[in-house]
């Protein structure tokens, strides 16, 4: 595996844990895990950039307001 994928594991599986601890709901959690896996994929085809954007973008559009 490389290092941006062990990063972007870490990343999401810490996520998962404080939202389920918080209280989100499933489906936010799952969206989240579906956008981290296409960064994942991005990060994996050299779009290290494109990766980092997506998950702020995500995180942008979801939390809009909080």
């Amino acid at each position: 595996m490389t290092d941006t994928y062990e990063s972007a594991c870490a990343r999401a599986a810490d996520f998962a844990r404080v939202e389920l601890a918080t209280g989100t709901d499933a489906s936010t959690l799952a969206d989240a895990l579906i956008t981290q896996a296409a960064a994942i994929w991005a990060a994996n085809t050299g779009r290290q950039t494109a990766a980092r954007e997506l998950l702020r973008v995500w995180h942008e559009v979801t939390y809009a307001g909080d």
